[in-house]
């Protein structure tokens, strides 16, 4: 998690802007870990927004997703990962500026994960706006994955899919 933070926090123009939140199930082996990185977190990362872990009962990803955005402060919600990798300065300035495409704010986005690029969005980012309209940030139905694509549909259905080529991210586990 600390690789996936740091590179997100380093990458960013305007940390203020930006908030990291995560679940982590109350039930999990490292949770003393966790605890400990979230204090050291703040304190490396001072200039974000929020960052903040939340230990709560064990949910399936999608539900945890849903707790975090009903949680979250911005605007703007990223599926992330702790394999994930952003390497593109600016990233939070750029996607800030293809956000103002949409007036109404309804799309979802995606950057260039260098593996499925264009045809697919692996990490979707929706606005607050496509929460409140959904109810949802991920469906709930699914454990682990498919999440992404259902959210991809629905932006291909709606027309409203944006892929972001200029900002590159690494998903680290999916290349080993």
């Amino acid at each position: 998690m600390n690789n996936f933070i740091e590179s997100v926090y380093e990458n960013c123009e305007c940390p203020d802007t930006v908030e990291m939140i995560n679940y982590i199930d109350d039930d999990d082996d490292e949770i003393l870990d966790y605890q400990n990185y979230e204090k050291n977190f703040k304190n490396k990362f001072p200039k974000f927004l929020n960052i903040k872990n939340y230990y709560l009962e064990a949910l399936s990803v999608s539900n945890s997703w849903n707790v975090l955005a009903k949680n979250s402060l911005g605007d703007i919600f990223i599926m992330g990962n702790d394999d994930l990798i952003y390497t593109t300065y600016g990233w939070d300035k750029i996607l800030k500026e293809e956000t103002k495409k949409y007036r109404d704010q309804i799309y979802l986005m995606w950057f260039n994960d260098g593996i499925k690029k264009n045809t697919h969005a692996s990490f979707p980012i929706v606005s607050r706006a496509w929460y409140n309209t959904l109810g949802y940030f991920t469906p709930g139905c699914f454990n682990f994955g498919r999440n992404d694509a259902w959210l991809f549909q629905i932006a291909l259905y709606l027309r409203r899919a944006h892929y972001i080529e200029n900002v590159k991210i690494e998903h680290i586990s999916f290349k080993t």
